[in-house]
């Protein structure tokens, strides 16, 4: 059985039922009914997480009345079988945490991700078939095709679920098994899922592989090392190296490398990652991988033809070689050698020879040679073409070279993956005295700043979700509760350490209400302007600003052209002394430009929450929306946050600010509220 508390469904695979002179289909079908309307939901475990159970027998043999046209069991028959789940739940492994033996009635995945990684972690390590809870999985197709497909169809989990295959040094490894094209789609559901929407255009480039030529030469002249630097020198350039490390291992295409690091930056730097620098400078490293992929292949392909060449020759003229005895050696010895090292024949191997020609080659290797036209035997090795100084070095050289290229394909996951079991899920929990900031992430939804799970690839603004809540609660909290935990779990939200909030956000120098934000107003009074300082602004009556641009020559034909999209008649506009705008009420230590935006933003911000809540005083905000008393669980993909019903103002339920924001693209987390 599967249970997935989150999205209200839970999977029977099998039932058996016992009973007496009664027809199994009409069984079948009231039992189902009966059941539809059960929960099947253990209390003692979040709403995210996802529980298997081999076997769960009836908790109440003979309560169940098939006779009855009932829609839900019984209310004991319901409490019991909630009970015997929280019993189950309470003795169930945990397989992110550690080795989980085959007889375990029952395990549990915290959360989605960590499902995914042990998914993963199983395939890599050859397990995955014989683990019992997930042949729920396994019947709908093959070992592979499921893996990829249940990745491909999570993408909000899969930069967590990396995230925990990197803890167990496991997150290269898997991703070398994805060939390319699924990692192009997967890559691709990642960035519009988080809302990256910067990188959307970027990610639709389709990056070489390596290409067969490409694995089969290996060079050792002065043109391999000039692309071997090339190749390096281009990595060094990836923007997520210095937080993806990861991408260093030689089993990752160039698909695969940009998968990797981009997900994991979106788990480990999010604000970086929705940059638009960032999707440039990703677009940079693209454009010169690219190049340097044609470059290779174009001095690779001549080095063929050349090496076809020689190999030609060699071949035609080895028809009059004549091979001594290395029983009884012919001539002086050192000299024949010399000779041998002096010709620098290639070798070639093209797989049509056996080990037993390598073998003997070798012995033959040790003769002495007479002549200088003697060539080396030409099938040796894996088709790789190096210089040849003698036949020793010949051997060592192609044996060197088969092991490097078997070194581009994964290890054998099951040698050497080397698990670690001792990883729990990332989970914080706090109590806070302002867990009405987190109503303010709906304010930021109603508005537009970002968009929900409806819309993820809406355009929003690069300021981090987790930001603006600190940002914007700073302002109507004026920095009271300052020693707060809820200020620390918000920047570790964001991603920060000691830079401020807003840090990468560089927001426009001119301002432009958005149109739709003065439908909830409706006011006659005069629209007051000026044009002084060089700046052309309109104020709404309410006391915040329309537009703030820099002046233009014709100031009547900027602002006619200007306020149009408001929908406003002229007479009401009124040209005269700009009233002074409220400076920042907190002390927050942002930058310059975010601070600007910030008191541009925050009288609107102040006067809708007014009108939302019913308020006449904006100093009121604070204690109606902000401080209130909630307990906070934030895991990687998770925020969970516990209120009391008791101590939820109408108001705030009328405005709508208590609804659950569910997936959130710009705070890459589902976040819920609970009301006990």
């Amino acid at each position: 059985m599967l249970l997935r508390p989150d999205s209200e469904a839970s999977t029977i695979r099998r039932m058996r039922v016992e009973a007496t002179n009664l027809d199994p289909l009409a069984a079948q079908l009231r039992l189902s009914r009966l059941l539809s309307g059960a929960q099947f939901h253990p209390t003692v475990l979040p709403r995210s997480a996802i529980l298997f159970v081999r076997k769960l027998s009836d908790p109440m043999p003979g309560v169940l009345d098939l006779e009855t046209h009932d829609l839900r069991p019984p209310r004991a028959w319901q409490e019991a079988l909630t009970n015997h789940l929280d019993q189950i739940t309470a003795a169930a492994a945990y397989p992110a945490r550690g080795v989980v033996a085959n007889d375990s009635e029952a395990v549990v995945f915290l959360h989605p991700a960590e499902l995914l990684s042990c998914l993963a972690r199983d395939w890599l390590t050859s397990t995955l078939t014989t683990r019992w809870w997930w042949r729920s999985f396994l019947r709908n197709g093959g070992v592979p095709d499921i893996v990829t497909q249940l990745w491909r169809e999570s993408p909000e989990h899969v930069p967590a679920a990396l995230q925990h295959l990197s803890k167990q040094h496991l997150a290269a490894t898997f991703v070398a098994k994805l060939n390319d094209g699924e990692v192009h789609k997967i890559v691709g559901s990642v960035a519009s899922s988080f809302g990256l929407q910067a990188l959307q255009r970027t990610l639709e480039t389709r990056l070489p592989g390596l290409s067969l030529a490409a694995t089969e030469i290996e060079f050792r002249s002065s043109v391999s090392a000039r692309s071997d630097h090339n190749a390096v020198d281009a990595a060094a350039r990836a923007p997520w190296l210095d937080r993806v490390p990861e991408i260093e291992s030689r089993q990752l295409s160039l698909e695969q490398q940009r998968f990797l690091g981009i997900a994991l930056m979106v788990q480990r730097a999010p604000a970086q990652a929705r940059s638009r620098a960032f999707a440039q400078a990703v677009e940079r490293w693209q454009d010169r991988v690219q190049d340097d992929q044609h470059d290779q292949d174009g001095v690779k392909a001549i080095a063929l033809t050349h090496a076809e060449e020689q190999v030609g020759s060699r071949r035609k003229s080895s028809i009059d070689t004549r091979v001594v005895s290395s029983i009884q050696p012919e001539g002086n010895p050192a000299r024949g050698h010399q000779q041998m090292a002096d010709a620098r024949p290639a070798v070639i191997h093209d797989g049509e020879e056996t080990q037993s020609q390598i073998e003997s080659f070798h012995e033959e290797s040790s003769s002495t040679v007479a002549g200088s036209d003697r060539s080396p035997h030409d099938s040796i090795g894996t088709k790789v073409l190096l210089p040849t100084f003698d036949a020793a070095r010949d051997i060592a050289d192609v044996r060197e070279s088969e092991r490097d290229l078997a070194n581009l394909e994964p290890p054998d996951p099951v040698e050497s993956v080397s698990v670690d079991h001792s990883v729990e899920a990332a989970s914080v929990e706090i109590e806070t005295q302002l867990g009405g900031l987190f109503y303010l992430i709906n304010l930021a939804l109603y508005l537009n700043l970002y968009g929900d799970f409806t819309m993820p690839a809406a355009p929003g603004i690069e300021l981090m979700i987790w930001d603006f809540v600190a940002l914007a609660g700073a302002e109507l909290t004026s920095d009271s509760l300052e020693e707060d935990p809820v200020w620390l779990l918000l920047a570790n939200l964001a991603g920060r350490e000691e830079e401020p909030p807003g840090a990468s956000f560089a927001p426009d120098e001119e301002w432009r209400l958005p149109p739709e934000w003065l439908s909830m107003f409706s006011d006659d009074r005069p629209w007051p302007w000026s044009a002084d300082r060089r700046r052309l602004r309109v104020l709404h009556p309410e006391g915040f600003l329309i537009l703030d641009l820099p002046l233009a020559n014709d100031v009547r034909e900027q602002l006619q052209r200007e306020i149009e999209p408001y929908d406003v008649s002229e007479y009401l506009l009124s040209r005269g002394r700009m009233p002074k705008l409220s400076p920042l009420r907190s002390k927050v230590a942002a930058s310059p430009k975010v601070r600007r935006w910030l008191s541009r933003l925050m009288p609107y911000v102040r006067a809708r929450l007014c009108l939302a809540l019913g308020l006449k005083s904006q100093s009121d905000i604070a204690a109606m929306l902000c401080q209130r008393y909630a307990r906070v669980r934030a895991t990687d993909t998770h925020i969970d946050v516990f209120f009391r019903l008791a101590d939820l103002p109408l108001e705030i339920r009328f405005a709508g600010l208590d609804r659950d924001p569910g997936w959130v693209p710009a705070a890459g987390r589902f976040i819920t509220f609970h009301f006990d």
